[in-house]
């Protein structure tokens, strides 16, 4: 323990590091056993509520665990969690593919059959003949279930009591086809609280740069026949590789933002970090690799050395791009020019002009395709690191995907500490808007490593942001053309535009790879959003999970 303190002083500082070690204490002996607890207090409504969703649903929720060699005393315990579901109607199915003969382990599973007996949950278990590897062996044991719903359980991990209920429950209420939770991973005993992970709703711009998804989710099996299963060739990621397939697929993919699973960390555990098994982290960006490319994608991927499974796609782009580029003022557009001067893209056709040009009003009437058109605030400079041109490259990577029309960068103080990357909002008597990350150290990787990868993002500041022409963004580039310059070039101007695509229901992307010093004069009160555009906004901010509320700061959000 002394020597991670004295590491993480060597890294941040005394001050961020008497943060950290206090927020970490807190939430690892105070407010993950409290707020988080594997074992809830009695509580009648919540019984109330169980026996009325079992009267109404028939839902069999069949939850599948491959097991190899599994510890004795684990087993015990996943099998506790799951008999003492406080929803009935599920079936546990195992597939036994251990090399070891332990018959410790044949007697447990019959006495855990002896027990479900006269309710309406079930075992199925099965021996196998063989290994043939965690895809191959999670797919026959889904072959032996029955459930309409499936859901994947590790063979050393737990669930909540109120898991089954909650999946059951969000099934009768919603109609997902596919659902996941909040997870809570541990080391030893579940009061041994390592981390909190409280996960945004479904984000593909944060989920091609992570399986943030993970266990306990649970699908329709209908879904999961669709895509074909679990595929060998990604074992070690096989899971990343299914969800991705299943998301592309998915019509209604549904995040309960409570803690429903406990992942037990381990030596082994991917979750350990990224040297843990090298092997699944590069299966997760072949998997990733492949999944774009079967969506029309060419991109090479690449896995993180420091943090890990992350990847980032760097998309080939075989047809010319046209980048319209609007500066606030002369200085700035100077500035522009000065720095992609050395910049050599035969695929790139740029144009450099001081406020709302011309051009960028003619090319707004006609929605043409493959044209970005990027607005820059004076006060802004690019890091050492993503100048030279490289932020263009980067910004037309974000926008390459069909599902982001809007782009913008991670901004950092002249003190080398986050300004933004990226902002939530929540709705109320008043629109309360915080910036993602703020006060960070520049090299501070944030909670869950989210300030060094591309994200999505609800609302867009900054000092630049970026729109590729089509018919989502068509109506506010028209409006933009007809606004007065200082209302574009602004903190306020920027997030009425990210307001209004967020307004449909569309995140933009935030990027560490474009990013930027701010010495810009912004104030608080500059986070206002046109009633017009704050009206449209959806009532939820899809990345904004409400136990932060509850956990934020504990948790590494500022």
């Amino acid at each position: 323990m002394l020597d991670k303190i004295k590491a993480l002083n060597k890294e941040y500082g005394t001050v961020t590091t008497v943060k950290k070690v206090k927020n970490r204490f807190l939430m690892k002996y105070v407010k993950g056993r409290r707020d988080f607890s594997y074992t809830p207090s009695k509580n009648e409504h919540m019984e109330r509520s169980v026996a009325g969703l079992m009267k109404r649903t028939d839902f069999l929720i069949s939850i599948v665990v491959p097991l190899y060699n599994t510890d004795i005393n684990m087993l015990s315990e996943l099998l506790s969690s799951v008999k003492n579901q406080s929803y009935k109607k599920w079936e546990l199915v195992l597939y036994d593919a251990s090399d070891d003969d332990n018959r410790k382990r044949s007697v447990m599973i019959e006495i855990f059959k002896r027990q479900i007996q006269n309710t309406e949950s079930r075992l199925v278990y099965k021996k196998a003949a063989d290994n043939k590897g965690i895809s191959e062996n999670t797919n026959e044991a889904i072959k032996l279930s029955g459930g309409e719903y499936i859901g994947l359980l590790d063979h050393d991990d737990l669930l909540h009591p109120f898991a089954t209920y909650y999946m059951a429950k969000t099934i009768f209420e919603k109609r997902p086809d596919f659902i996941y939770s909040d997870e809570l991973s541990f080391e030893g005993t579940t009061d041994r609280v390592q981390s909190v992970h409280l996960k945004p709703d479904f984000a593909w711009e944060s989920f091609r740069n992570n399986n943030y998804i993970c266990h306990f989710c649970v699908f329709e099996r209908e879904l999961f026949d669709r895509v074909g299963g679990f595929r060998s060739e990604y074992d070690g990621s096989q899971d990343y590789d299914l969800f991705l397939r299943m998301a592309g697929k998915a019509t209604n993919i549904y995040h309960i933002p409570r803690v429903l699973y406990f992942w037990r960390l381990s030596e082994q555990s991917v979750a350990a970090g990224v040297s843990a098994k090298n092997y699944a982290v590069e299966a997760g960006r072949k998997a990733l690799e492949d999944f774009l490319k079967s969506e029309g994608l060419k991109a090479a991927v690449s896995a993180s050395d420091e943090y890990g499974p992350f990847y980032t796609a760097h998309y080939t782009q075989d047809q010319k791009q046209n980048v319209v580029i609007c500066c606030e003022n002369d200085s700035v557009a100077s500035y522009i020019r000065q720095d992609i001067s050395n910049l050599e893209e035969d695929w790139l056709d740029i144009s450099i002009s001081t406020g709302v040009s011309e051009k960028l009003t003619e090319l707004a009437g006609e929605s043409k395709e493959r044209t970005t058109y990027i607005f820059v605030r004076k006060g802004f400079t690019f890091t050492e690191d993503c100048g030279g041109g490289a932020w263009i490259k980067e910004i037309i990577d974000c926008l390459t995907p069909k599902d982001v029309f809007m782009a913008g960068s991670v901004t950092y103080t002249e003190s080398n500490k986050v300004k933004q990357a990226g902002y939530n909002y929540e709705k109320g008597s008043s629109l309360k808007i915080k910036a993602f990350g703020k006060n960070f150290k520049a090299n501070d990787p944030g909670y869950m490593n989210r300030l060094k990868f591309r994200q999505s993002a609800s609302l867009l500041g900054g000092g630049i942001i970026a729109l590729k022409v089509g018919d989502k963004t068509y109506p506010i580039i028209k409006e933009i053309c007809q606004a007065e310059a200082e209302r574009v070039f602004s903190l306020r101007g920027f997030m009425n535009i990210s307001a209004y695509l967020s307004g449909l229901g569309e995140l933009s992307v935030v990027t560490p790879f474009a990013a930027m010093i701010d010495e810009s004069d912004d104030i608080q009160r500059d986070f206002i959003i046109d009633k017009k555009y704050a009206d449209n906004l959806l009532e939820k901010d899809r990345l904004r999970n409400p136990l932060i509320r509850k956990a934020g700061k504990y948790c590494g959000i500022l």
